[in-house]
């Protein structure tokens, strides 16, 4: 991490101490608290604001729960740990907090010991007075498995969205899309969302992930037949009906929902596309749609997320992992290619109306792709977490400045590549660029679409394997990027730039075998 921590905390405690900490100063700089509770690799971390007060939650290696509350911009104060169910890592929801309690739902537990221990997404729900103390609330209303991703609170009621799990983990049918209502935590009764098959086929499969309000309307994002769809309940989730848009039909599905006022955004990677994700807008409180006008993800990795606080909405961008291994981008600097680099030129972006959007600089935040949660107070203080070595870091901004700018992250350095046209044969003595992917090994070599074979005894990886190559090797992944040039005696050297020999091949008339 670039930035210099606000302050250390003592092991086995959630803090936050120091002159640096509490109110923002008077100025316009970014705050920072550590927050030293690890996640553990596959848990959510929970963060959200209510009025004035802005929690994180996280569920540790141990399966505790440990939570801190920050109210009007001071220390995050630690909470009592939380045996979530005897050492299991449940997935909770972000938190929300309705008539002054706070919520946490979602699914985990494990069933069996050992070697047949096994995950067993039962529904879990806790609650707290204070956001520092909880506890564990009897379930029912809701079967098993089941994934729940998010948590709604409106106008008296809890609204949970999520996933039944019809045999996806012995084999059998997939995903099916839900919401369920709550008054008190404890009962559930599930509403029917339009359009979802009961017990779905593969191909009918669906998915509700992301939930939002505008106004007295209440909107459900997800999947539904391969496609992205959004329903909209204005009852307080006892009914709901399906938003149709084209514009919506474009993606493939829902991977951010949020509302501010009458002013509704939806992000998902877009269908037939491989890469980029798409913004929509809605004036109308998601009743009809159409695109941003500014596009900060449609060139990254899919599945851009969006926060809403503050008056701002937000999202984080970081380049198309095609981007990486693009060999044009690797030929021009193999560092550029290699594991970790791409988080280095992540980016959050802010926009006061869903349509202009703007890079925040966060150059000296450390902040990368390990965003993990983005919250609003009613004061206008807006906080960012994310992931360091021992904890969370949580930057705040304060109440009454314009939020920093800064630059979109460069492109990448590339060169021209030199390549035997397919189909030809190469020209001897024009040393081509010549990516060869070594999950399979060595053995083959293709040049213009053309198989040649490996004739040396030399050094030989197969990374499928586990092989690892020599250290002066150009690898990056599971691509070695060296040169071909074809000799006079028919024989291609293949090499590092500087000339180094590291296979010879020549064309023996044999075919290939097949790669698994």
């Amino acid at each position: 991490m670039r930035g210099v921590l606000a302050c250390l905390i003592a092991l086995g405690a959630l803090s936050a101490c120091g002159s640096e900490t509490g109110a923002p100063a008077a100025g316009r700089e970014w705050t920072e608290q550590l927050v030293e509770a690890s996640p553990a690799g596959d848990s959510p971390i929970g963060f959200a604001a209510d009025g004035n007060d802005v929690l994180v939650v996280v569920v540790d290696e141990k399966g505790m729960l440990r939570s801190a509350l920050s109210t009007d911009a001071g220390d995050f104060r630690p909470g009592e740990r939380f045996d979530t169910q005897d050492g299991a890592h449940p997935g909770f929801a972000d938190p929300v907090r309705l008539d002054g309690v706070w919520w946490l739902m979602g699914s985990g537990g494990q069933v069996g010991q050992g070697n047949d221990e096994q995950l067993a997404f039962e529904p879990q729900v806790l609650r707290s007075a204070d956001g520092l103390t909880w506890e564990s609330v009897d379930v029912t209303g809701i079967p098993s498995p089941v994934d729940i991703n998010a948590l709604a609170a409106v106008d008296g009621a809890l609204v949970a969205v999520g996933s039944k799990r019809n045999g996806v983990d012995s084999g059998g049918a997939s995903f099916e899309a839900a919401v369920w209502r709550s008054e008190d935590g404890a009962t559930w009764s599930e509403a029917a969302l339009p359009g979802v098959v009961p017990q779905p086929t593969y191909r009918e499969e669906s998915y509700a992930g992301q939930v939002g309000l505008s106004g007295d309307r209440l909107l459900v994002g997800g999947s539904l037949a391969q496609r992205a769809a959004v329903w909209s309940s204005t009852d307080t989730g006892r009914s709901w009906t399906r938003v149709e848009s084209s514009t919506v039909d474009g993606l493939s599905s829902v991977s951010g929902l949020v509302a501010d006022g009458s002013t509704v955004l939806v992000a998902g990677p877009v269908r037939g596309q491989d890469s980029g994700s798409r913004i929509l807008r809605s004036d109308d409180g998601g009743t009809t749609f159409r695109k941003s006008d500014d596009q900060p993800a449609a060139d990254g990795e899919g599945f851009a997320p969006l926060w809403a606080g503050a008056g701002r909405f937000f999202t984080v961008t970081e380049p198309s992992f095609e981007v990486y291994s693009d060999p044009a981008v690797c030929y021009a600097d193999l560092d550029q290619c290699r594991d970790g680099t791409a988080s280095d030129v992540a980016a959050v972006h802010a926009s006061e109306d869903g349509d202009a959007w703007s890079v925040v600089d966060t150059a000296d935040l450390g902040v990368g792709d390990e965003l993990v949660g983005l919250a609003g107070t009613d004061a206008g203080t807006i906080s960012m977490a994310h992931v360091v070595r021992g904890g969370l870091v949580v930057h705040t901004w304060p109440a009454g400045f314009a939020l920093p700018e800064g630059s979109p992250p460069e492109e990448p350095a590339r060169v021209d590549l030199v390549t035997v046209p397919e189909g030809e044969d190469p020209e001897p003595g024009v040393r081509y660029h010549a990516p060869l992917y070594l999950h399979c090994g060595m053995e083959w070599l293709y040049l213009g679409d053309q198989p040649w074979q490996r004739t040396d005894g030399g050094s030989d990886v197969e990374t499928g394997a586990g092989d690892a190559a020599p250290d002066w090797w150009p690898v990056s992944g599971q691509t070695l990027f060296g040169y071909a040039t074809l000799g006079p005696d028919a024989v291609v050297s293949y090499t590092d730039a500087e000339g180094r020999l590291i296979a010879t091949y020549e064309r023996t008339g044999a075919r290939p075998p097949g790669c698994d």
